[in-house]
């Protein structure tokens, strides 16, 4: 990726901030990202920490992921995966490793042109939400009795 020829100072709180997102795996928001660093960096702002996350993004260090259900999540793993998000509960979860030429392959796209990326998200209802759901018919069921 070509970044425009304006030089990249040094940033404490874009390092910090992506220490944060390095050592996690729930794809946290910009809003949470800045409720658990205004903590660390009282003087932090909510557009601070956009600012740094676009940055990050931006250069390769964190993909953002766009959701339908919930604000858009930040993932620090790079490397081509897909994603599973729950539509009750909003939960983003890693899946395995993708080969995105055989992603493309899959639809055609490589008669279209190279593939670079691929960005594939799944969604569903995640198994956490499966069991309370479950759990709550069973509990009404034996109400019902």
């Amino acid at each position: 990726m070509i970044m425009n020829a304006k030089k990249v100072h040094y940033s404490r709180q874009r390092e910090q901030i992506y220490g944060y997102l390095s050592g996690r795996d729930d794809h946290p928001t910009a809003e949470q990202v800045y409720i658990y660093m205004k903590k660390e960096l009282p003087n932090l702002s909510l557009g601070t920490v956009y600012r740094n996350l676009k940055f990050l993004e931006d250069s390769g260090k964190l993909r953002r992921i766009s959701t339908p259900q919930t604000a858009e999540r930040y993932d620090w793993r790079c490397e081509n995966h897909a994603h599973f998000v729950c539509r009750q509960c909003g939960r983003v979860m890693d899946l395995q490793n993708i080969n995105p030429e055989a992603v493309g392959a899959a639809y055609g796209v490589t008669e279209k042109g190279r593939i670079l990326f691929a960005n594939v998200t799944v969604e569903g209802i995640c198994e956490d939400c499966l069991e309370a759901e479950e759990s709550n018919h069973t509990m009404t069921a034996h109400e019902a009795e």
